[in-house]
């Protein structure tokens, strides 16, 4: 199984771009800006992943943890306290943000040299309806 798309493969990336070695975020799939962070370590059966994406408030509850409310607005209880969970979300947050910005260093360089991008469906093994030529 190639890494790149594995966990350990994921986790790796993340250390590369950022330097978090523990507790580390995740890109599943950029495309559909599906980015996770666990609330504890991931070999703990109790860790919650939760997308970045989809949160939209957080507030410490009377017991200490914290209430994350969801895009969807349904709020749950997670057990990890305020600080622990903002830590991870900065840190989703500039995973996603170092992410982005090497894919337009890429393409930018790609740009620059006339080179053709070509996309294909891993998953259909199949190209995609559309291609890109990049021009000067």
């Amino acid at each position: 199984m190639c890494s790149t798309i594995s966990y350990k493969g994921r986790k790796r990336g993340t250390q590369y771009l950022i330097g978090v070695t523990h507790k580390s975020p995740i890109i599943v799939d950029p495309f559909t800006s599906i980015f996770l962070l666990p609330t504890t370590s991931p070999i703990n059966p109790d860790c919650i992943w939760i997308s970045h994406d989809h949160v939209s408030q957080h507030d410490k509850s009377p017991s200490g943890n914290t209430l994350v409310t969801f895009r969807n607005k349904q709020t749950i209880e997670i057990p990890i306290s305020r600080s622990s969970f903002v830590n991870q979300l900065q840190r989703t947050a500039q995973l996603r943000m170092r992410f982005y910005q090497n894919m337009e260093n890429i393409e930018s360089k790609y740009k620059k040299s006339g080179f053709y991008l070509h996309m294909e469906a891993s998953e259909r093994k199949r190209e995609y309806d559309f291609k890109r030529y990049i021009e000067d």
